[in-house]
């Protein structure tokens, strides 16, 4: 879809091609955002379904590769550490080329375990939205490089709002991150998708549980 001149151009930036919660949360946005406001364009680190699905709404995509700056248990070990701090910059400077090419009006990170996009953003001079899907405090299964009163310095350091998808990581939040950059959205539903099963099934499990 070509862009029109009024409308924003937001690069969305995905720490997967995968298909996984926050990666759904990130194509539904994609599948009914307003094409005529807004004209997205999204980065991954590499192949995958949900690239494919949103090369199928005909929405640009780049890849470009993004390191995690938090260890899952398989990834802990100070090499892994050191092999991020190696790319960091070369991934940052990648990202600052594709806002500069496109044109970017906002970046728009789709979850806090990715962190070049708003390094970026900071140095393009460009608006930095984060989107949390996650609690890092206590999460069974990554754990951040550094300590959260850090990584919550640099949420609010790095970024003009903080989108929060439930009240629970906006708790969580509170007295590290400025209140006015916090906005909670809930992520969206496809009510038609269960509005045909609720109606198809009223002598199945909806009568079961009364």
């Amino acid at each position: 879809m070509n862009k029109v001149d009024d409308q924003i151009n937001i690069l969305f930036i995905s720490h997967s091609a995968v298909i996984g919660g926050a990666e759904k949360c990130l194509f539904n946005l994609l599948k009914y955002i307003d094409r005529r406001r807004y004209n997205p364009i999204v980065i991954f680190p590499g192949e995958g379904p949900l690239k494919d699905q949103i090369d199928n709404l005909n929405i640009r995509t780049y890849i470009s590769p993004i390191s995690y700056w938090i260890y899952f248990k398989q990834y802990k070990g100070e090499q892994h550490w050191h092999q991020i701090t190696y790319d960091f910059f070369p991934q940052v400077d990648s990202i600052v080329r594709i806002i500069e090419s496109e044109k970017i009006d906002i970046v728009h990170t789709n979850t806090s375990v990715i962190w070049p996009g708003a390094f970026a953003a900071k140095i393009a001079g460009v608006p930095h939205l984060w989107q949390l899907h996650e609690i890092l405090d206590n999460h069974p299964t990554f754990q951040p490089y550094h300590e959260l009163f850090t990584v919550y310095a640099l949420f609010n350091t790095l970024s003009n709002r903080i989108i929060v998808v439930s009240r629970a990581i906006e708790e969580k939040l509170a007295g590290h991150v400025s209140p006015e950059k916090i906005v909670f959205i809930p992520n969206g539903i496809e009510t038609e998708k269960y509005q045909s099963s609720a109606r198809n099934n009223s002598n199945g499990i909806r009568a079961e549980l009364d």
